[in-house]
């Protein structure tokens, strides 16, 4: 029985005197090292198998998985893996067309960065920001290192200097100044360029690796080749192989062989070759003209900058350069203009006016003048002004007069307003659109001469203190209408001469401006019934429709003070009266125009006149002036 066992027993332990061991050695110390095999079992990198080959397949964090033969015969067994790389991801704000180096070598793809463990220096390069430099420290294995970069725009402030000082400084070939200079670089490589004649060129290329001021300083050597040249006139620009030099006289350094242009406003480009001989030119240069026609209707006397040329029609030959041309005859308005008779066969035609054709040009039908004033432009004409003796309304002052008009005029739209007067006044009380009213004939015409000076007009009227002593009848200052201005801007444009500013009838049937009303029952014996205007005393200017030439309060609202002294003077009727002004003298002035208390078809004609001088609640007035 004891035989039978040991038999056994040496069946089961005879395999141990057949195992193979080997000890497994490694190049480095692994992380996380797994062995494994199929035909061999691995303990504390003891290799145990019952043949002499066996396979082992290695794995460790950061490494390859490896497989690998070995033989127990062999004398060394060594596992060596191989390293896996690691991805590097650099995210970099702005998102632009960037430069990656690393260890001074170019990334084709910046998506596609994969290093192995180690420090690495690199880069982040664009023109328009600072370039951006770092270390990379792979010491341990990651899958995927993420960097984020934020780049710095390029705004370094440059102080530069030479010597001597007045060197032309040129950034990337585009002057900027002269030295002492201070200006601001934007991308991170800059040439600059100093230029100064009698001196060599100097350049320079610049990088900018920080923002911070800096001061730079350069010395120009002296040029050992000078070039003299002069030129008269002067002040000519001076280009040497196409690059401008400067104004002339001028000195030019690095200049032989070149191709010298010389440019002025006015005169003809010189073109010079430069030699090895030449070192200095004194050019006279030739002006550049133009063959210009002109001609005036009328003839007339030509001046160029002052200096008389000839007469026109003809031909003149002109300097092409932006010149004053007069022409000027008698009894005409001097014409001038600037030219610049650039191309040949310049053409020059012009008609001249005389002064009052120029004056009447001039003057818009409508304007507004310094205190707001808005004025209506007349055209002369003839007007016969008072009423026919068959006229039923009609009063017995109302005296006919021919009169022609022969000068333009304007007439104010509306009466002067509180507002106005109170300018001349030069007080801010009672400040509105009421017309003035309680002002005499001598304050309304003083009014007249303030506002001419205002305006730097000749002033028409001539007092001494409150005394009228005369008229300028020769003035284009402010006055009060004439009679037969008034009437005139009343009645003209009419298919007829209307005794109302509505027609020839008496009733009313259409509201026509500011008069005795219903709303004055209360305070007037006299009133208009069936008629309200909405007003019981004055309106403000612009609060009825404007009359056929656009003269506003005709009808209503004040009655108005004219120039003309009062008088009931009989003249024949064929007797022509030019631009009359009135009897020559007085103690009482005309005044025309209906007011806010008017009711009876006298009082509410156009030919329709009293008389006075004195302060009145119903009466105001408008101005008018020549133009001529």
């Amino acid at each position: 029985m004891r035989r039978y066992y040991f038999l056994i027993l040496l069946v089961l332990v005879s395999p141990i005197f057949f195992i193979k061991s080997s000890n497994i050695s490694l190049s480095v110390n692994y992380p996380g090292l797994l062995v494994e095999s199929n035909n061999a079992v691995v303990i504390n990198n003891t290799a145990y198998s019952f043949s002499n080959k066996f396979n082992l397949n290695a794995d460790a964090f950061g490494y390859k998985k490896s497989f690998f033969e070995f033989d127990h015969r062999d004398s060394k067994k060594i596992i060596v893996l191989d390293e896996l790389p690691i991805k590097v991801s650099i995210k970099v704000n702005p998102n632009l067309n960037y430069v990656i180096e690393i260890d001074d070598i170019q990334i084709e793809d910046p998506k596609e960065i994969f290093l192995f463990k180690g420090k690495y220096k690199y880069s982040i390069s664009h023109k328009d920001f600072l370039t951006y430099q770092s270390i990379i420290d792979l010491s341990t294995f990651v899958e995927e290192l993420q960097l984020s970069i934020e780049l710095e725009s390029v705004n370094k402030n440059i102080i530069m200097t030479s010597k001597p000082e007045g060197a032309s400084v040129k950034l990337d070939n585009k002057i900027i100044g002269l030295t002492p200079l201070s200006f601001s670089l934007t991308k991170n490589m800059n040439q600059i360029t100093l230029t100064k004649e009698g001196y060599k060129n100097y350049s320079s290329n610049i990088a900018i690796l920080d923002n911070e001021s800096e001061k730079i300083f350069f010395e120009l050597e002296k040029s050992e080749d000078i070039f003299s040249l002069i030129t008269t006139p002067s002040s000519a620009s001076v280009f040497l192989n196409n690059e401008y030099r400067g104004l002339t006289p001028i000195k030019l350094s690095n200049y032989k062989m070149g191709s010298l242009k010389i440019q002025k406003y006015g005169y003809e480009d010189t073109l010079i070759k430069l030699d090895n001989i030449t070192t200095s030119l004194n050019l006279k240069l030739k002006k550049a003209t133009s063959l210009v026609s002109i001609t005036t209707d009328p003839s007339s006397n030509i001046y160029i900058n002052n200096n008389f040329i000839g007469v026109t029609p003809g031909n003149f030959s002109l300097q092409k350069v932006k010149q004053d041309i007069v022409f000027k005859k008698p009894n005409y308005r001097t014409l001038t203009k600037t030219i610049e008779p650039l191309s040949n066969n310049f053409i020059i035609n012009e008609v001249l006016f005389t002064e009052i054709e120029s004056i009447i040009k001039e003057s818009p039908r409508k304007s507004i003048n310094s205190i707001g004033l808005e004025m209506v432009l007349f055209d002369p004409g003839f007007i016969r002004i008072g009423s026919s003796k068959n006229e039923s309304r009609r009063d017995i002052n109302e005296v006919r007069k021919s009169v022609k008009l022969t000068k333009h005029f304007y007439m104010s739209k509306n009466l002067i307003t509180e507002e106005q007067f109170n300018q001349f006044l030069k007080t801010n009380n009672n400040s509105n659109k009421l017309p003035i009213n309680n002002i005499s004939w001598v304050q309304a015409a003083k009014f007249c001469n303030w506002l001419s000076k205002k305006e730097n007009l000749n002033q028409f009227y001539k007092f001494n203190g409150n005394k009228l002593i005369s008229y300028n009848s020769n003035s284009n200052g402010y006055r009060l209408p004439t009679e037969a201005e008034w009437e005139y801007v009343s009645k003209s444009n009419r298919p007829k001469n209307f005794i109302y500013s509505w027609g020839d009838d008496r009733k009313i049937n259409k509201i026509i401006g500011n008069i005795a009303d219903e709303s004055t029952k209360e305070m007037l014996i006299n009133y208009i019934s069936d008629y309200t205007d909405g007003f019981e005393e004055r309106s403000p200017i612009n609060s009825f429709k404007p009359n056929q030439n656009g003269i506003n309060d005709l009808t209503g609202n004040l009655s108005e003070w004219v120039n003309d002294f009062y008088s009931v003077e009989i003249i024949s009727p064929d007797t022509v009266l030019l631009d009359h002004l009135g009897p020559l003298y007085g103690s009482n002035h005309v005044i025309k125009g209906s007011n806010f208390k008017s009711s009876n078809p006298l009082q509410l004609g156009i030919s329709y006149r009293t008389y006075g001088s004195k302060k009145d609640e119903l009466v105001g007035f408008r101005v008018a002036r020549w133009i001529y």
